[in-house]
């Protein structure tokens, strides 16, 4: 997953991000962080926000579930943390 300025993002099974999945939008408040999928294979329907609060260290990004129906955005933002590049 790749994380924007602009509070956009882009998310691939594949490495490198060879191929983009899911695009999508992001709103913080605070520690809690809402994602809108708007585009992919993937795409989870708007109606589906995923809400979560994070964590972020020096080299990690970690998310804790706080509601998300849509399982294949929760499962790989709920198992493993991101690492900075």
């Amino acid at each position: 997953m790749e994380i924007h300025p602009d509070l956009t993002y882009r998310a691939s099974g594949t490495p490198n991000m060879a191929q983009v999945d899911v695009t999508g939008r992001i709103r913080i408040v605070g520690h809690t962080i809402t994602f809108t999928d708007t585009s992919g294979r993937f795409a989870c329907p708007p109606s589906q926000a995923g809400e979560y609060t994070f964590t972020v260290s020096a080299t990690t990004l970690t998310f804790k579930v706080l509601r998300d129906p849509c399982d294949g955005r929760r499962a790989p933002l709920s198992t493993n943390p991101l690492t900075r590049k």
